[in-house]
């Protein structure tokens, strides 16, 4: 979730806590936050997400059996608050309750947040550690903010499941914390003094989903490929990608493996950087209404629709347009629709575009998706013979098209065909 969730809860709350997570004893009903500190945490919510929040109900638990944060917690139960208000598809629950994080009880929710819970009590609740791990296996989300750090000391196999392993505290003389955050120029890097600060070589897991291939293919686009622009890693981080192989497939390639993949009927699934650069390139921005020609299994169409964009995507072949529909819905992307039909025609009836994404190649220019295309629109396809082709970049000014010449690739033909 479970990335987009995780950094913007942090995006949110790293400079809160890191201002004013000055600690006092107060016992754990709480002080009001000052009117010109609230404004303060408003102004660090973000303005725009880099994609469509969706529905996520999210328990923030918040006791302390131990040292009592009491101004950390009050200003991030005030940000947490003030989040959903901005973004109404986070629903936030607040509980002090150890039943509440109860294996049967934590099924209700999407995300756990454990709020500078110091010291939970795991020798009285013999199945609270065992509970937290089943959560995060089964593919949920677990936050820890400062002081929730402390519950995973000796509990590795927890610790690893919110990305680090801990020793220590970081106050403390000779202690070591090391946490592997999503963005490495996160502002919370900052907040703890070298050396003991440091980074860990885990992964954060979610279970049986893949995860750590998933992350893998994001390091090599990161590090390898040079793809800069950190929506669509971001994107490529959360989208199952294995999921879009038809299951007749899934076993003969590696869904996450720096190729592309057969999908069938003599159809592929592009390679993972070419997604990524292809992505890149025209600069997607959310609320953006995007034509995709090609939908394949619909992994193109995921990655534009976890970035925010409005995706009306074309398949020629029936059958894998209804595998890209289905999958499609049952990730939850409801902002991706899916056409069979001859990808020459385009998609009228939602025209103008503001980008443009062809998947497969045609020897010249198809008119008609230039026609779709928005004033100032930009457009991304292969363009060429099944023996020459090269990626070209085209942007609509004053109605007329600018072309720029890019990578040379191999797609698959783009071919004519009929509505079904």
């Amino acid at each position: 979730m479970q990335k987009r969730l995780l950094n913007v809860i942090r995006r949110a709350l790293t400079a809160v806590l890191t201002l004013y997570m000055g600690a006092t004893a107060l016992a754990q009903n709480l002080k009001p936050v000052p009117q010109e500190q609230i404004a303060k945490i408003k102004a660090i919510i973000p303005e725009k997400l880099g994609a469509v929040p969706k529905d996520r109900k999210i328990l923030v638990f918040w006791r302390c059996e131990g040292y009592v944060h009491g101004t950390a917690i009050a200003y991030s139960l005030e940000a947490f608050k003030l989040t959903e208000e901005k973004y109404p598809a986070y629903k936030f629950d607040y509980s002090r309750e150890y039943a509440d994080l109860s294996r049967e009880t934590l099924k209700k929710y999407d995300a756990l947040i454990l709020n500078n819970t110091t010291h939970l009590n795991t020798k009285d609740n013999v199945t609270l550690e065992s509970d937290l791990i089943d959560f995060v296996q089964s593919g949920k989300g677990l936050v820890v903010i400062h002081a929730g750090a402390d519950n995973f000391y000796q509990a590795k196999a927890a610790a690893e499941m919110v990305g680090g392993l801990f020793a220590g505290h970081p106050w403390g003389a000779g202690g070591t914390w090391a946490f592997k955050l999503d963005d490495p120029d996160h502002p919370i890097n900052s907040a703890f003094p070298q050396p003991k600060f440091k980074w860990s070589d885990k992964t954060i897991s979610k279970g049986k989903e893949m995860n750590q291939e998933r992350q893998a293919m994001v390091e090599q686009l990161r590090n390898y490929y040079k793809i800069k622009d950190q929506r669509v890693l971001d994107a490529m981080s959360v989208v199952r990608r294995h999921l879009y192989f038809p299951e007749a497939y899934r076993a003969r390639s590696s869904p996450y493996g720096d190729h592309p993949a057969p999908i069938g009927y003599n159809q592929t699934i592009s390679q993972p950087y070419i997604v990524a650069y292809m992505t890149q390139c025209l600069n997607i921005q959310p609320g953006e209404r995007v034509l995709e020609i090609g939908a394949g299994s619909g992994y193109q169409a995921a990655v534009l629709a976890e970035m925010g964009a409005k995706v009306y995507s074309v398949e020629i072949v029936p059958e894998l347009a209804e595998h890209a529909r289905q999958i499609l819905a049952a990730e939850g992307y409801t902002n991706a629709h899916i056409l069979a039909g001859d990808g020459y025609k385009g998609w009228a009836e939602h025209a103008p575009y503001d980008a443009v994404i062809v998947a497969c190649a045609p020897e010249e220019l198809p008119k008609a998706l230039v026609n779709q295309l928005k004033e100032n629109g930009r457009m991304i396809l292969p363009l060429g013979s099944s023996f020459s082709q090269r990626l070209v970049i085209l942007r609509k000014a004053k109605g007329k098209i600018h072309q720029e010449n890019d990578l040379p690739v191999r797609f698959v033909p783009m071919v004519h065909g009929e509505s079904s």
